[in-house]
């Protein structure tokens, strides 16, 4: 699942626009997605699981 997407031609992190957040907090900024950094460590997790490893993000 994408969580940056555009609704109504506005681009959306999760379910704020972005331009929101550049409103609240200025810019230049970075823009995280908690949601898809779990959903990427879940499948680097899975993907390595027979393996020993460490995942660090």
């Amino acid at each position: 699942m994408d969580h940056f997407i555009y609704r109504e031609g506005r681009l959306h992190a999760e379910e704020v626009a972005v331009a929101d957040i550049a409103a609240e907090v200025g810019t230049p900024f970075y823009c995280y997605s908690t949601a898809t950094l779990e959903r990427h460590y879940r499948l680097f997790e899975e993907a390595l699981s027979p393996l020993p490893h460490l995942v660090c993000y």
